[in-house]
């Protein structure tokens, strides 16, 4: 269960947003988080499958300027209140544009060293307490 700290982003022992990854460090940092097995490419359209059921983008899934061969890491932040009935075409767009820049670069793949793999998963968390920090 989530441990009640001060992160950004909670109310009481909830967080306020959904975080989707499949970096380990931001599973451990903050505990709900909804795991994904697989790369980029499957967060990507795990949050699209959120955005098409009324949740909104809550940073932008190319932050940090890394594209999306170059590290195997990505969370990102999904609203949790929901609006079924509207879909948020500003996160649409963004989600769609993502898979299709990461489906551009697919073909390089790079294999790097476990400290590297460590350093990509610190960057990622570092990307995410941003986006909580703004988010507030």
């Amino acid at each position: 269960m989530y441990k009640k700290e001060n992160y950004f982003g909670v109310q009481g022992d909830e967080m306020k947003f959904i975080i989707i990854s499949n970096n380990p460090q931001v599973e451990k940092k903050y505990g709900l988080v909804e795991m994904v097995d697989g790369g980029i490419l499957n967060i990507l359209v795990k949050a699209r499958d959120y955005i098409h059921r009324g949740h909104s983008l809550l940073m932008h899934p190319l932050a940090g300027s890394i594209k999306p061969n170059e590290t195997p890491y990505k969370s990102l932040l999904i609203s949790k209140e929901t609006n079924p009935e509207h879909v948020d075409l500003q996160s649409l767009e963004l989600i769609e544009n993502a898979i299709i820049t990461h489906k551009k670069f697919k073909g390089i793949q790079h294999q790097y060293p476990e400290a590297v793999l460590l350093d990509f998963q610190t960057v990622d968390l570092e990307l995410v307490k941003s986006a909580m920090e703004s988010i507030g």
